[in-house]
């Protein structure tokens, strides 16, 4: 977690086309406990003050299930443990020069023949010059969308207009004028609700005294 309100971190990019590493992409860990790792891109979140993304093999964690007895069969079913990938910072990480399987930089460039495709290619002493290909995974689909789960709502129920302001307007109407109804039907009696008791005392007049 970063040590100051994500409020306070500028953002490291400006848009979108500013992130170069991207799923599917090959590179190096070059900080951390997992330091000269390498390993697959499998996720990236574009948070601009806090990206992060998740690395085939790199900062693993171990979660410990509890042992718990099926309801269907009634037998009990021992514990286990899970290793899964946990995110690591943006920063942490180079993409691999395809020709050296070096850690380098990559700028954004433009081909000089057509169709003048946006690319993006190594820079520095150590690097080749050449360039990095989009992995074929993100070229099929650069934003995959989340599978659809057992408690997800159907876009048509979401879709259904469930709320009728019309309606809404009629019974707060009804709810503001029972009491008032209610004390004519009692022929101006005193009902159980405040709201009532005080229209009947308003409207409780002295009977004139016969002369």
């Amino acid at each position: 977690m970063p040590s100051k309100p994500l409020k306070a971190i500028q953002p490291m990019f400006q848009s979108a086309s500013s992130w170069k590493i991207v799923r599917g992409d090959k590179v190096q860990v070059m900080a951390g406990r997992d330091k000269g790792k390498q390993g697959e891109v499998l996720k990236v979140i574009r948070d601009e003050r806090f990206p992060r993304l998740f690395v085939s093999g790199v900062n693993m964690v171990t979660r410990h299930i509890r042992g718990d007895v099926d309801p269907d069969s009634g037998e009990k079913v021992p514990g286990y443990t899970v290793k899964y990938e946990h995110p690591i910072h943006y920063s942490n990480v180079m993409l691999l020069d395809p020709e050296k399987n070096t850690p380098v930089r990559v700028t954004m460039k433009y081909e000089d023949q057509p169709p003048f495709r946006k690319v993006r290619m190594t820079r520095g002493k150590k690097a080749s010059g050449c360039i990095v290909p989009w992995p074929e995974a993100w070229k099929k689909d650069p934003y995959p969308s989340t599978d659809e789960g057992a408690k997800d709502t159907k876009p048509e129920e979401a879709a259904k207009v469930t709320y009728n302001p019309a309606a809404d307007f009629t019974m707060q109407n009804m709810e503001q004028h029972a009491p008032q109804e209610a004390w004519h039907a009692e022929g101006g009696k005193e009902l159980a609700g405040p709201a009532v008791r005080r229209a009947s005392q308003r409207r409780s007049f002295p009977e004139p005294s016969a002369n």
